[in-house]
Order: structure tokens, then sequence, then C-alpha cells
């Protein structure tokens, strides 16, 4: 059996009367400077979102539920026709620092609290600082739906969990572990042909059909790459037929953030995107194959009566979805949280798939959490939650080891925080088998080191 991607890069309270501090920038001079640099890129520019004003907003009949996007002020005129459309969505999605910058000189209180207790605070002018200088010294790049923006309480984003998912703060950075490599999960050792990951003998993550076709251990395809969401409604089909089509191809699975960040577009009467996906996983099932929507929920704050609405459609169609969440620190690593979201994904027929503990990448270490962190948080979950509902957790091992349930470690020092996991369908040559008889590769996993008080 085998599993392949195809990557498809073309085509989320007020302050208390007690004792409050106001926070300024650590680097006033530089962050000064920052900000100056982002107006005088924005002066005299043109931007689609400029002023965060909409043209001709369609009166309508209150025939909707609550619409919690009118609270943010540059979509207070927006009706909901207009904010499921995926069409609107797109010409209006925030996109690179300067935009955002805009749309958070426009929705950002003169005053948010520093930290969850709200006895410090920040001006708006150093937090714009601190989300451009974030910005600056990120490698994640800024695309963020109105959708998204609008499960944000923007009176308190600094420590909103939606928030810190897709908006970076320089100040909450802290240095990269030393182990951390460039390719950590070794993707690119693993890829035969251009677009392709094939790491175990019956998996792989693709974009070349003819790679496929010419291995008939491939039996499982994922199509991935970007987001799913990104293909026309033309292409989802025609991929699925295709693959369908190969006899070996057993199961194929679509990859995408869609119904989180943009659920809107399964809901869109102008958009075919839900009714190509229909169509595939029908054909799929009278072929005796199976296709399945990944997804990828890490709050239940992402949820909506729109996502509730675009999951019921697919679930009424017979799609499977499922979802795979990131364990992420002061987001989701707490059992209130993650046992409101696996409910969350159940109560939208969203199957709990995966957790997985937060990968070592550049300017991320302030995210992750430790194995340890993740053992606890799975071990309080069991018994609580119902067995179809509770996911797997696992790691995705650095050096291409693949993913490995968290609690399979053969050994794990939680004073250097180095656990050590064997993974018995990679070899130690690095090979995805060939028939010869070779030791099973040690991996290993590096918890992130605290930062010195």
């Amino acid at each position: 059996m085998a599993t392949t991607s195809i990557l498809t890069r073309a085509a989320r309270g007020s302050l208390s009367h007690r004792a409050i501090t106001r926070i300024s920038s650590s680097q006033p001079k530089r962050g000064a400077a920052v900000l100056a640099e982002t107006q005088n890129a924005l002066h005299g520019q043109q931007l689609d979102h400029t002023a965060f004003k909409f043209h001709h907003p369609v009166a309508t009949a209150n025939l909707w539920p609550e619409e919690f996007w009118r609270s943010i002020p540059v979509y207070e005129n927006v009706p909901a026709e207009q904010f499921i459309s995926y069409r609107w969505g797109i010409k209006n999605t925030v996109e690179g620092k300067f935009k955002l910058y805009q749309f958070l000189k426009a929705v950002v209180p003169d005053e948010i609290p520093f930290d969850k207790a709200g006895t410090r605070t920040q001006n708006k002018e150093d937090f714009l600082v601190d989300v451009i200088g974030g910005i600056s010294s990120s490698t994640m790049a800024i695309r963020i739906t109105p959708y998204v923006l609008s499960r944000i309480n923007w009176k308190d984003p600094r420590n909103d969990p939606v928030f810190s998912q897709f908006i970076p703060l320089k100040s909450k950075f802290i240095p990269d572990h030393p182990k951390l490599t460039l390719d950590s999960l070794h993707e690119t050792a693993d890829s035969p042909v251009l677009g392709l990951v094939h790491r175990y003998p019956d998996k792989a993550l693709f974009l070349v059909f003819a790679y496929i076709e010419a291995n008939p251990q491939l039996q499982d395809i994922v199509i991935s790459g970007g987001d799913s969401y990104y293909l026309q409604p033309e292409q989802i089909k025609s991929i699925g037929s295709r693959l369908i089509d190969i006899p070996h191809v057993r199961r194929f699975r679509y990859a995408s953030k869609g119904l989180a960040v943009a659920p809107g577009r399964l809901i869109d009467p102008e958009d075919g995107w839900a009714d190509a996906l229909i169509e595939v996983s029908n054909k799929a099932k009278k072929a005796g194959k199976s296709m399945a929507l990944h997804t990828h929920f890490n709050h239940p704050n992402e949820f909506s009566w729109v996502t509730e609405m675009a999951a019921q459609r697919l679930h009424e169609a017979g799609v499977t979805v499922r979802n795979q969440s990131v364990l992420l620190k002061g987001v989701n690593d707490n059992v209130d949280t993650m046992s409101t979201l696996l409910r969350s994904l159940a109560n939208n027929n969203v199957i709990p798939y995966y957790v997985y503990i937060c990968d070592m990448v550049k300017m991320n270490e302030h995210r992750r959490t430790t194995l340890q962190a993740m053992l606890d948080l799975e071990a309080q979950l069991l018994g609580s939650i119902a067995g179809f509902m509770m996911p797997k957790f696992v790691v995705d091992l650095p050096g291409g080891g693949g993913k490995r349930p968290g609690s399979t470690f053969t050994s794990y020092d939680r004073k250097t925080g180095v656990s050590k996991f064997v993974a018995p369908a990679v070899t130690a040559s690095g090979g995805v088998g060939s028939g010869r008889e070779k030791k099973p590769q040690v991996f290993e996993y590096y918890d992130p080191i605290e930062p010195a008080e």
C-alpha cells in the first residue's frame, strides 16, 4: 500500500481596574524605523482593500444566523451573501505586511492588553511595530482571509488563539533550536522527482502522474502542496478522475485548510469547488475506491455557523472529512481547549485524525511544546473523549523518519529534551525498501529550549 501527495502550487475583555502597566517597544528607535518604512511604502499605493470600504453593499433581509463579522469596523456593512462569496473573499484577502498594517491600523484599539491577566497594556503604534518586526523576521508568508480575520478578538489580539496562528509578533520570538535544519522533515532527499516526496514503501507525496503509474506499490495519494483550495473545480475533477483510473491507486485525499479558513466557498452558490469535490467522491465510490478531504483546525474559535453549513453540505453528500491539528503552545495545549476542539470536529462530522507536535521550523520555536506536554495532554484526554473522537498524537520525525505516535519513543531524557524513535519502514540507508535486509533507522526529536530568564 502507498501514499502520495500531489503538490498543487499552481494551479482567530476589556481591561479590569487593577494596576495597569503600559508596555512599549523594546527597541523604540528600530521600531519607529520599521513603522516609518511601512508607512512610506504605503504612501500613494493603491490597494484593493484601500481604506477598507466596500463598494455598494447589498441590503439583505435578516435570513442568516448571527453576522459575527459585522462587529469588525471594516466589515460592518458586508451582508452575509457577500461575506460567504469566495470571489469576494479572495479580493479582500489581506496579503503582505503593507495590507496587514493598513487593516490592523483600522481595527486595533489605541490600547490593548499585553498579557492575559490584563495588568499591562500596549499602545497601537508599539503593537504595529511588533507585528511588522515579526513579519520581517519570519519565514511565514502573510495571506489571511476575511473569515480568519473575523474570528479574531481585536480588543485583545496579542492573546487571541487565532491571531497567534496567523500573525507573528517579534516580541514572542525565541532563538531557534541549534538542531534545526532547513529541511527538517527531509523531504528534499525523499523526492525522486520534482514535486514528489516518497518516504515509505507505500507512501509518497506526488505531482507527477507518471511516477505514480510506474510504481504499483503506491496505493494512497495525497493532493497537497500549497493548498488544494487553489485548484479550480475542473482541476479537482481532472486530478481525481486520473487517479481513479490508475488501477493500483485505492485511496486519495485532497489536503486543504479551506474548510477552516474560507468555509463560505463550500456553500457559495456561485462557486463550483464543492460540487467538483462531491462529484469526484461519488465517482471514486462507484469505482470501489475512497476519496477524502483532509483539513486543518487548531482551535474551536475557528468554527462558526458558516463552518457548520459547509461541513454539513459535505456530510450530506457523503464526503469523508478528516482533521489534522498541530499542537501549539498557548493555543491548544490544554485539556479544555483540545477537548472542545475535538468535540467541535465530531459535532460537524469531521474525523479528528492526527494531532502533530509542532515541527522544528525557523522562527517557530515559541510555538513548540515538549514531547512530555503532548503525552500528558493525550493521557488526560483518554477516557474523557469517545474513542472514535480521539486522534493520534504523533511526531513527524526530523530527518525523514515520518509520523510516529509520541508514546512510541525508545528513550526520552526529560533533562536534555532528547527523545529517540525507531521507524521500521525507513532503513538506515534512507531508502524506501529494496528487498534487502537493513536496520531500521533511529531518529531524534528535540524539545524546545526554554530561554534564560
